[in-house]
């Protein structure tokens, strides 16, 4: 289905939802992405959503076989994001090759080439790393 103008959100629309969300969403950082604006052939900026809080309230999880209706087990969890060696930050992004596989993609969809990995490679990727956790008793 195609957004037309009649679905599409007003200016007052947007400053509601703005008001909405006043004090709990944190205003993020837009940074300017170098690699994507030469690919894209123009101006690409990168909303850091990253950095936002995100917080969820739900039911713990319960022991095997036990109705829910049997306890009021809850919790409120809250995850923000950090900068360490593993958190996912820039300089991991680049250790770990996430930001080359990201060009990689890019160049494919501007210059209309298939990626060198495939859905179906990622899948078996995954299937595994399942199998390895599995062997070593890690889930």
């Amino acid at each position: 289905m195609e957004l037309t103008t009649a679905q599409a959100p007003t200016l007052a629309d947007l400053e509601a939802a703005r008001a909405r969300i006043a004090g709990i969403a944190r205003v993020t950082p837009v940074y300017p992405s170098e690699t994507l604006s030469r690919l894209a052939g123009r101006d690409v900026q990168l909303k850091a959503e990253n950095l936002q809080r995100v917080i969820y309230h739900h039911d713990r999880t319960l022991p095997a076989g036990s109705p829910r209706w049997q306890t009021l087990d809850e919790e409120t969890t809250t995850i923000e994001s950090v900068s360490s060696p593993i958190s996912g930050g820039s300089r991991d992004l680049y250790l770990r090759g996430f930001v080359g596989e990201v060009e990689h993609f890019l160049r494919c969809v501007v210059g209309g080439s298939v990626p060198t990995s495939s859905a179906a490679d990622n899948v078996a990727t995954m299937a595994l790393c399942d199998r390895i956790l599995d062997a070593i008793g890690a889930r």
